[in-house]
């Protein structure tokens, strides 16, 4: 297939369980306010994307993990992803040519409203911009979390997000001690907060033996809602603007694995979301 010609784009689709491909998709001319941009990266989400990849996205979830520009249906066929960086090449003239970050599934081109097309600081660089859902997570889960000066704070689980919640803390907040983890640990009072999404399937939390007794406090958080700290003053856009803006750091880019092409997606993803993969952020490079 061929995404040469300016009104045909190619889609990554989830297509069944363990099984994607590339479609081609008609693109209309962008409307008034839209802008049509180019992808030049990408990246890929692995714990929510391997979950996708085997259908294990529960019923009763199916609605409250729609994406942006989602389209499709859960289990199967699903055009999904939130990581695009891109260059527009249609739109208000104030806006063509810029580089651009979109929360949209993995195409090579795509029609999206301006207020959409977050730009880039000058200091990011657009390879390492794919990064910036992730880093709004963190964000989010260090509102929700709270931590204060001088705190001392155990990450458990070292993926991406984890990784950038403690670049975070350290970054932020004065004092702080940050400890990655791989273990089960916490101190008396402590407060637990549960990043990651498990999809279907229970999933054992001990909550007997001394967690009453030491006063653990077990708390979610998710990048759908803004923290409810920040709720009044912050709207989920100046949050992504912030996280583009923490993303600039050039040390996050040994969060990056090697870019794989996206002609070469459908192939590649089974070796990429295994569990044995070692790949953190897996970042996707466009024609």
């Amino acid at each position: 297939m061929s995404s040469d010609r300016s009104d045909i784009a190619q889609a990554l689709w989830y297509v069944g369980p363990g099984r994607a491909e590339l479609r081609e998709e008609m693109l209309l001319p962008p409307p008034t306010g839209s802008v049509c941009v180019r992808a030049l990266h990408g990246a890929l989400s692995r714990g929510t994307e391997s979950l996708i990849f085997s259908g294990r996205v529960p019923k009763s979830e199916f609605d409250r993990m729609r994406a942006p520009f989602m389209a499709g249906g859960f289990p199967f066929p699903v055009k999904y992803g939130y990581s695009v960086v891109g260059r527009i090449e249609t739109g208000p003239r104030e806006l063509c040519g810029r580089i651009v970050f979109a929360l949209h599934p993995h195409q090579t081109r795509l029609i999206i409203p301006g207020s959409a097309a977050m730009p880039l600081p000058e200091s990011l660089t657009p390879a390492r911009a794919v990064l910036a859902a992730n880093m709004e997570t963190a964000l989010n889960a260090v509102w929700d979390a709270s931590p204060e000066n001088g705190d001392r704070i155990a990450i458990v689980g070292v993926g991406v997000v984890g990784a950038l919640v403690g670049y975070l803390c350290r970054r932020i907040i004065p004092d702080v001690h940050v400890t990655l983890v791989d273990i089960n640990l916490a101190r008396d009072e402590a407060i637990v907060l549960e990043l990651s999404w498990y999809g279907a399937g229970d999933v054992a939390v001990p909550l007997g033996g001394a967690f009453h007794s030491r006063r653990l406090r077990l708390i979610s958080s998710q990048v759908g809602k803004v923290a409810p700290s920040h709720r009044g003053s912050w709207t989920h856009h100046a949050r992504l603007e912030a996280a583009l803006g923490y993303t600039a750091d050039p040390q996050l880019d040994a969060l990056l694995a090697p870019a794989v092409a996206f002609a070469d997606l459908p192939e590649r993803l089974p070796e990429i979301l295994a569990p044995s993969s070692g790949v953190l952020c897996q970042r996707i490079d466009y024609p």
